[in-house]
């Protein structure tokens, strides 16, 4: 094994610990030969996996969750293992809410990589274009609407001339913070062929 891959590992490892849940980090790093390639994109998923979703945007999220989910609040409260008058306060703000706390109430209310995939896609377009990446599409479960709590993002990019892989690794790290979930990214100018198919569905944001 060689030591970009066991960075990677490592990384990994250590990202589990600090988000207290298993993280895929299948980002696309077909074509990288050197280790000193596979360290600084590790280092950008690193920073993702210290904290996964934002608990300043916690009452939008939750409430964004739940509703997606056709719960109560009291249903909603009973799956977190937490009562009602205090799902109330975290999701009008009144309540701190901990990484670890958000992250429970969102994966019983099995928040969707979809929602804010449709919540940030001018933002997610927008970083695209900021990398050299044009036409950014989705495919996947999330596209299928079969995409749970611990599903990731598909995306399909048009790479411009100079764009390179650390392009695509930075924009798929920046898709990475703004939803919260593990992000693969895909230049549709070289397809692995375990993806061809697949990417034949992707469609805009």
């Amino acid at each position: 094994m060689d030591a970009g891959a066991r960075t990677l590992m490592e990384v990994g490892a250590a990202g589990e610990e600090l988000a207290g849940t298993a993280v895929d980090m299948r980002l696309t790093l077909r074509g990288v030969a050197d280790a000193n390639s596979y360290i600084v994109i590790a280092s950008l998923l690193y920073a993702w996996c210290v904290r996964r979703f934002d608990t300043d945007a916690a009452p939008e999220l939750i409430r964004a969750a739940r509703r997606d989910a056709g719960l109560t609040q009291t249903q909603l409260a009973e799956r977190a293992g937490l009562r009602q008058p205090s799902l109330a306060q975290m999701e009008s703000g009144r309540r701190s809410v901990s990484d670890e706390m958000l992250e429970r109430v969102l994966r019983a209310a099995d928040y969707r990589p979809s929602i804010p995939l449709a919540a940030h896609a001018d933002a997610i377009i927008a970083s695209a274009r900021a990398h050299g990446l044009a036409n950014p599409r989705v495919f996947g479960s999330a596209l299928r609407g079969e995409d749970t709590f611990d599903s990731d993002i598909d995306l399909l990019v048009t790479p411009a001339s100079g764009a390179d892989l650390f392009d695509l690794a930075l924009f798929a790290a920046e898709v990475e913070e703004l939803t919260g979930f593990p992000v693969e990214a895909v230049a549709d100018t070289s397809v692995p062929d375990v993806l061809k198919s697949a990417v034949r569905e992707a469609v805009p944001l």
